[in-house]
């Protein structure tokens, strides 16, 4: 049996990591990780808070050492080697989709689904592949699956340009 400080609340949801052990999700906002193995079962290895609310889904990608929790329409990612928040990773959700409810990851990172309790299903790109080309001072960027930026590498990076792609490059 497990025993974790009343301030962590209620167990709401968990992900196995590894052979042995659980990572957990608490009403409090608290994710801790414990120990499943015989000689030390329970004992809380690291834990972290991710603000005053509930978790309400939680995902692990063991590829990328990272776990990704979802509270108050906001996902929030974590390193599991630092145990750490990467706050430049996080995603906020539209109030009008609802409550997300569960959250996958790909295997290899690049995708995150979400599913909601207003019926949305939203896919979120992780991992932006790397496609790029230089000329002289200036780089053309994949900025997003359908949009290439224009660069000025010796003036700070300005940016020069946008376009929208009519069709998703291929990453072949």
């Amino acid at each position: 049996m497990f025993n974790f400080h009343a301030s962590y609340g209620k167990a709401n949801l968990f992900e196995w990591y590894g052979d042995n052990r659980l990572i957990i999700g608490f009403s409090s906002g608290m994710i801790s990780m414990v120990s499943t193995r015989s000689e030390d079962i329970g004992q809380e290895i690291n834990s972290i808070s991710t603000g005053n609310s509930p978790i309400e889904a939680l995902v692990l990608n063991q590829d990328l050492q990272k776990i990704a929790t979802a509270s108050n329409g906001v996902i929030k990612f974590y390193d599991l080697r630092e145990w750490a928040e990467v706050p430049q990773e996080k995603i906020e959700i539209q109030k009008g989709c609802g409550k997300i409810m569960k959250m996958h990851w790909t295997t290899d990172g690049s995708i995150m689904t979400v599913t909601t309790s207003n019926g949305y299903f939203l896919g979120f790109l992780t991992i932006i592949p790397s496609l790029c080309s230089a000329f002289d001072i200036y780089a053309g960027l994949l900025s997003s699956l359908t949009e290439v930026s224009v660069v000025a590498c010796a003036k700070s990076n300005v940016l020069i340009a946008k376009t929208d792609l009519e069709i998703e490059p291929s990453f072949l």
